[in-house]
């Protein structure tokens, strides 16, 4: 694993951390008032197309990634949801 792997995992688990820092905060205060549908809606169609343009190149850090993320971001959608319903 090189430098430039190391630098992708890095940078990966650090944004996946920032994302589910944000949904534990949604959840912590059960609340999405300040939270758009746009931002895991966006976030879900933007990972999608990153998966297929990262698996077209082989890159398995970013397939990892995007993957992980669709996952994060839907667990933010449903709490957004299911937040706002209840409001």
């Amino acid at each position: 694993m090189g430098f430039n792997d190391i630098l992708g995992w890095l940078a990966s688990l650090i944004l996946v951390f920032t994302m589910i820092s944000q949904i534990k905060k949604q959840i912590h205060h059960r609340s999405a008032d300040d939270v758009s549908y746009a931002l895991y809606v966006g976030q879900l169609l933007s990972g999608l197309g990153l998966v297929l343009y990262s698996y077209n190149l082989k890159n398995y850090v970013f397939i990892f990634l995007n993957v992980v993320m669709m996952g994060v971001n839907f667990t933010g959608l449903y709490f957004t949801y299911k937040f706002k319903k209840n409001s």
